[in-house]
This record gives structure tokens, sequence and C-alpha cells, in this order.
């Protein structure tokens, strides 16, 4: 009986390492084989047979990441917050490592809601957010040691904005503590910049001081670049955590006026889309939603050199998906946008593996486990009842 016992542990062992094996490591690997290839001709220049490795000649990869949410200390149920926080901590941080390595970026865009209660939390629950922040994402080691341009950009979950009265200066401050200005703007290389805005539906628009604040930026890059004499072709790429083409018109049209941006990079929906939005008609020209699209396809964007005071015909406004399981959609994922020199745009996503199902298999795992053991234990109980019947009725 011992070694039958025995037998039994030892191959329910070795099925609860296979079953863990496929839900912490074998899930992620299989997704990443779904993701896009990235190393296509199409997508680099080339020299002499050789990629041309100055970033102001070449094509610029970014990784995009929105609203990663980190659970909070406060929503959840004391009893099994920790277990929560744990999980989606590792889960976020065992795609994003696979991302990473995967895409080798030349910059890493977060857009917005980085956190889930920042809101609500202390100061001191902040400085551990940001511990845990920085232990999935490595923000400092990705680009002090590799360097990697690390762009952050708030969102209504880390400072307000989503309701009436829900934002102030308080947060706004504690953000750029840990993340830099919330508005910015910053020459990447030779053609790219991006600027860093904070638009919310509420109380922060496009206009006033806000606007002014832009304007000058805006103005000191151009006295800058007037002074280097660089007659390339520039592509300015504005980041913000809602929909800018859902916004007020003139809100709009001033930015457009003032930039001449000719694509928006936006988190907030947690869904994946690209919008064309035509000024001069004034309406949406294209609407893309590729819900249910998990092939490795690239969306190709044609941007529009930026044309400062005169605005672009058109512009692209593309909505990242949540790389969170826990924001209630099916689907998660990280952005994948590379930019030519041209002004050719290409756009994917690296779709990840639903957490939830792996949840329900360790649940169905242990209910089958507990069912089994359960089964068995009564069986051999009526067997020795049965047996002891048995052997008085002989004697």
């Amino acid at each position: 009986m011992r070694s039958i016992f025995k037998n039994k542990l030892k191959f329910l062992i070795a099925l609860s390492a296979v079953v863990i094996f496929f839900n912490e490591v074998a899930v992620y690997w299989l997704a990443s084989l779904n993701w896009p290839s990235i190393h296509k001709n199409s997508l680099f220049y080339y020299k002499n047979g050789s990629i041309i490795h100055d970033l102001n000649d070449r094509p610029v990869r970014l990784l995009l990441v929105a609203d990663p949410q980190l659970i909070g200390e406060n929503d959840e149920p004391w009893f099994i917050g920790w277990l929560a926080r744990w999980d989606a901590d590792r889960y976020l941080r065992s795609c994003f490592v696979l991302a990473n390595s995967y895409t080798k970026p030349d910059a890493t865009l977060y857009l917005g809601d980085l956190f889930d209660e920042g809101l609500k939390a202390t100061d001191e629950q902040m400085d551990r957010y940001f511990k845990r922040f920085e232990s999935i994402f490595h923000t400092h080691k990705m680009f002090h040691d590799y360097g990697i341009k690390q762009i952050f950009i708030s969102g209504d979950n880390d400072v307000g904005g989503e309701y009436f009265g829900d934002r102030n200066n308080r947060l706004e401050k504690r953000f750029e503590k840990y993340f830099g200005p919330n508005v910015d703007m910053i020459k990447f290389n030779s053609y790219i910049k991006f600027l860093k805005l904070d638009l919310d539906y509420t109380s922060n628009f496009y206009s006033g001081n806000n606007r002014k604040h832009v304007q000058s930026l805006i103005n000191k890059n151009v006295r800058n670049e007037n002074d280097m004499d660089d007659d390339k072709e520039k592509y300015t790429i504005i980041l913000n955590h809602i929909s800018l083409i859902r916004t007020e018109p003139e809100q709009l049209f001033n930015l457009n006026k003032d930039t001449g941006s000719g694509l928006i990079i936006k988190g907030d929906s947690h869904l994946f889309e690209i919008i064309k939005f035509n000024y001069a008609k004034n309406r949406i020209e294209e609407f893309i939603s590729p819900v249910n699209d998990k092939t490795n396809n690239f969306y190709m964007l044609s941007l529009k050199p930026e044309k400062p005071n005169k605005g672009v015909e058109w512009v692209y406004e593309l909505s990242i998906p949540t790389c969170s399981y826990r924001m209630g959609v099916p689907n998660m994922g990280y952005g994948l946008l590379t930019i030519m020199p041209n002004g050719k745009a290409y756009v994917s996503i690296l779709w990840l593996p639903s957490r939830y199902k792996s949840i329900k298999f360790y649940i169905v795992y242990v209910v089958l486990i507990l069912s089994y053991f359960l089964i068995s234990s009564c069986l051999k109980k009526n067997f020795k009842k049965i047996n002891i019947v048995f052997s008085n009725k002989i004697a």
C-alpha cells in the first residue's frame, strides 16, 4: 500500500509541475508565436548590405504600454488582496519581459493609468506602488543600462480628470516627482518629437494657460531646430491618455494648428483602435477596430510632416489595449509601432495570453484532485466495511 501511495504522490507532483509550467511559462511562449515578425527587410533601411544603426537615419521602434493599473492596497478584500497584487504584478512582469526582449525597442511609451488607486493613495502607498512599478518594468535599468528611452504620461487614475473635482495640483506634482513633467516636448531624434499632454474630459482642456504653455514648448523647439538648420521632414507625435478626436472640435483644431501633428497615441479605452480624422471634411474618415484580429498583421499609417501654425490634412489616433488582465476586457496586449524617416508607420499588437483561463484551469485542476482523493477515501472506507462484514459472515 505504501508503494502505491508513493507512486500516486510522485505522479501528482509531476502532474502539478506540468500544470504550473504550462500556465506560468508555456502560455506566454505560445502567445508570442503569433506576434508579428519584426525582422522583415521592409522595416529597415540598409546601406551597402548593412543595417543603418544611426538613430537619426533609420526607423524607430516603439513599445507602447497602456493602462497597467497596478492594483492598490485599499479596494481589494484584505484576505485576498496580497494574492491579487502578487499575481497581477507577476503577469505584467512576465509579459513585459517577453515583449521587451522580443521587440528590443528604441523607446517605451507608458500611456497613463499606471496605477489603479492613484487618487486615494497616501504618499507612503504611492512610494510602494512606484517601487512595484519599477520592479515590473525596470524603467531605470532600461534607460541607464540599455539606452531605451522611457516616456510617461499620466491618466485619470493617476492624477484625476474622469470626474469633476477629482483632480488637484497635489496629485499632479506627486506624479511628476516620479515620472517627470506631465506636459513636455521631447526631441527623440532628428525627425521625431513627442508632445506629452495631460488633457482630460472635465477640467484640463487645451485652452488658456494650457495652450500657451504648449505653444511656448513648440516655439522653443522650433528655435532650436532653426539653429541646427536641419531640412529633414519632422513628425510630432502627441501622447495623451484620453481620446482627443472625441473631445470638443475646437480643442482638436487648435491642437492641429499649433502642432501640425499627424499622430495621436492614447490608452484609456483598453481596446485597440485606429481612427483617421480628416480636418478638411471635419469628420472621421476611417475607423479600424480589429477586436478579433489576433494575426501578425501590421497596419500601415501614412503620416504627414508637421506643419506648425498651418496644420495637417488628417490625423491618426491610435488606441492601445490594456496590458493588464484586470481591466474587464478579454484581449490584452502591448503596442508595437515602427516609424520610418519617410513618414510611413507600421503598427501591430503583441497579444497576450488570458490569465483568467489559467486561473480557471488551476481551479478545475484542484477540484479534480480533491474530488479524486475524496472519492478514493470514501471507497476505501466502504471496502473496509464490506470486508469486515464479509469476514464476520465467514466466521
